[in-house]
């Protein structure tokens, strides 16, 4: 058996038998010995899935089935749900932590136009798409904002929402830096992925009509399900 006819075999089983998204395939010496063959043919057999986007493989951890890819289109009124909802994701929103006061990192202050000391709201999501966790929002809100924001987002469990019921009806997105880091400890558990699986880190401003600074947004998506759209 050579390795296209066992990336064929294993394909058939991954849709037979409708291995969810994240669902570990037997290890490389465990597919050697159920199939009959040597290890090359099984590392090039996931391989060839991998390049189909059937599997994900983590040096270390072994091969994941691969789930659908969701676009996250970056615009001037980017909102990570909404626009995976537009693209037919079930979405549900949790609401993590709440906080009146948090000291920001320095670079969330400088784009905030706030001193590093001065204290800001802060609230964390959980964006979770077809019962999957896909990614966690940080939201570092201008110290100007009213603190009912907070008692807005724990009765809206959305952020845009809870801007409206404060007053602030709409908001625009002025700048977007993307970069690529590993997960901490907390991620791969609140994530359900592996220690070496990348992570997206978009940090995003937004400001007001009056292009004021509103809040700065940091988005910790998973880089095997989401598709930057910019």
């Amino acid at each position: 058996m050579d390795a296209r006819h066992l990336a064929r075999l294993l394909a058939e089983v991954i849709e037979r038998d409708g291995l969810r998204a994240g669902a570990r395939l037997p290890s490389q010496a465990a597919l050697m010995k159920e199939y009959g063959v040597s290890r090359h043919v099984v590392r090039k057999s996931l391989e060839i899935l991998e390049e189909r986007k059937f599997i994900t493989c983590w040096q270390g951890s072994g091969a994941f089935v691969r789930g659908r890819e969701w676009p996250y289109a970056i615009t001037n009124r980017t909102r990570i749900h909404r626009s995976l909802q537009a693209s037919g994701a079930d979405m549900k929103i949790s609401v993590l932590k709440t906080l009146a006061k948090r000291q920001p990192p320095v670079d969330v202050a400088n784009l905030l136009g706030v001193s590093f000391r001065e204290k800001v709201h802060f609230i964390e999501f959980l964006l979770i798409a077809d019962g999957e966790p896909i990614a966690l929002g940080h939201h570092f809100v201008h110290p100007t904002v009213s603190v009912d924001i907070l008692q807005r987002v724990q009765e809206t469990g959305e952020i845009a929402d809870a801007y409206a019921a404060i007053g602030i009806d709409d908001y625009f997105r002025m700048k977007t830096m993307v970069r690529v880091r590993m997960p901490s400890e907390r991620e791969t558990d609140l994530l359900d992925i592996p220690r070496q699986q990348p992570l997206f880190v978009l940090l995003g401003l937004n400001v007001d009509v009056d292009q004021n600074p509103l809040e700065v947004t940091e988005a910790v998506v998973r880089g095997d399900r989401i598709r930057l759209d910019i």
